[in-house]
């Protein structure tokens, strides 16, 4: 059986086209970036993973950069936790991580100079409260949300990826979904309304 040069030319621009012509095209778009089911695939397997992003302290714009660190902490898979409060003492960051179950946390302070704002993120631990990395960015005022969009992930990313949630206390292990019957045999059966 002869095969036409002209059919494995097009079955393979076919299969080009569908996109499952190579793994490598599943996974990056042209611009070399992962495409969203790639994405999709790496938010489910961190999806156990709550990074806290605690209120930032200082500055006029310290809420839109905290929704702005929220949205990119989403982008990459992770659940971000933003009903948690600003604590003072960081000493309660093992407790509050082992209680809510938080992989890292997030904290930021920024100051403005004149025309400058800056911005320090500190990333924690949730297993031990430690301080696992930290990146300062600088700009004038109006720019700093967007330094932070480009380095935030790059620069503090790894870190919140290495981060751990701490174990669970001893036979305080996680329990399946149970369902109890407390109905006796002689009670009537209740009508739907």
């Amino acid at each position: 059986m002869k095969t036409s040069v002209a059919g494995v030319l097009g079955l393979s621009c076919a299969l080009t086209l569908l996109g499952v012509a190579s793994p490598a095209s599943a996974r990056k778009s042209r611009s070399g970036r992962p495409t969203q089911t790639a994405n999709r695939r790496a938010a489910v397997l961190r999806n156990d993973h709550r990074v806290a992003v605690q209120p930032f302290e200082g500055g006029a714009n310290a809420g839109s950069l905290r929704s702005l660190v929220t949205r990119i902490v989403r982008g990459h898979g992770f659940h971000p936790v933003t009903s948690l409060p600003h604590y003072e003492g960081t000493g309660q960051y093992p407790n509050l991580a082992r209680e809510n179950h938080l992989t890292a946390l997030v904290t930021a302070g920024i100051e403005d100079r004149g025309q400058w704002s800056s911005v320090t993120f500190l990333v924690w631990s949730g297993a031990n409260g430690s301080i696992v990395r930290r990146w300062t960015a600088s700009a004038p005022a109006g720019r700093l949300s967007e330094v932070v969009g480009k380095g935030f992930w790059s620069h503090l990313g790894p870190a919140v990826q290495r981060t751990v949630a701490p174990p669970l206390p001893p036979g305080m292990d996680l329990a399946p979904t149970m369902r109890i019957d407390a109905s006796e045999p002689r009670d009537e059966p209740l009508a739907a309304r």
